[in-house]
């Protein structure tokens, strides 16, 4: 069908009446052809609804009680039609051309399961942020359906690392991504927002780490650590698709 997505956005949001414009306003920019958005509104009660139906009545909505963030990505991958995943959360934008820059390496190295670009950290509050890089930030990234099948969904008790877990997820079955140099991510850093002056020491990050760890003792991976959680089978887009294997 000529009208059937070749991308599918999947945004949740909770509570984001006063973030969703600009949100939505940079998915709209990118004039991407063929584009699903797919909001999960994990329950909210503000008038985010009211927000969407005036802002994208186009979109496809989906109402739940509140699971967590993880869950309505389930949710939205359970629902969502296209080939290609992206995700943006509801604070967060795109810059121009990131849908553009992130398919073209994908078109490219067919072999590849998602790419990633930098990722540009912001803040309201005039703190010092560090340089574009290339982080685990689902936001910055474009995702073969089929990866999902392959690594698994997102783990619902992991409330604030679900992102973190399911790339280290990835880096043990040596699924095979590529970097742009392009910034696919503006990431607002927000006084209230959830991982804002966060202590991650505190969070369930080294709790994903450590079971990373044993599952690596467990298939005889050893006991590297997993700091650097985008090594892995990583293809170096100036080698017209090789795949350079990092430990």
């Amino acid at each position: 069908m000529s009208d059937f997505p070749q991308v599918s956005v999947i945004m949740p949001v909770y509570n984001g009446a006063a973030f969703l414009p600009a949100s939505l306003a940079s998915i709209q920019r990118q004039n991407q052809p063929g584009l699903e958005l797919v909001l999960i509104d994990d329950g909210s009660t503000d008038n985010s609804a009211d927000v969407i139906r005036r802002l994208a009545p186009e979109a496809s909505y989906h109402y739940q009680e509140n699971g967590g963030c993880s869950a309505a990505r389930n949710t939205g991958l359970a629902r969502a039609r296209a080939p290609l995943i992206a995700f943006l959360d509801m604070d967060d934008e795109w810059p121009e051309g990131n849908l553009r820059h992130l398919g073209a390496a994908l078109q490219e190295h067919p072999q590849a399961m998602f790419a990633l670009g930098r990722t540009r950290f912001l803040s309201r509050t005039n703190a010092p942020m560090p340089e574009p890089w290339v982080s685990t930030n689902l936001g910055a990234g474009l995702y073969r359906r089929e990866v999902f099948a392959q690594v698994g969904t997102f783990n619902p008790s992991r409330t604030l690392t679900d992102d973190v877990e399911w790339f280290i997820r990835a880096r043990e079955k040596k699924v095979s991504y590529v970097t742009v140099e392009h910034v696919t991510l503006n990431y607002w850093r927000r006084p209230g927002s959830m991982t804002h002056g966060l202590d991650w020491g505190k969070t369930d990050l080294m709790a994903t780490i450590r079971n990373s760890l044993a599952r690596r003792r467990l298939a005889g991976g050893g006991q590297a650590a997993e700091l650097n959680l985008l090594s892995g089978s990583k293809i170096d887009p100036r080698a017209s698709g090789a795949v350079k294997h990092e430990n």
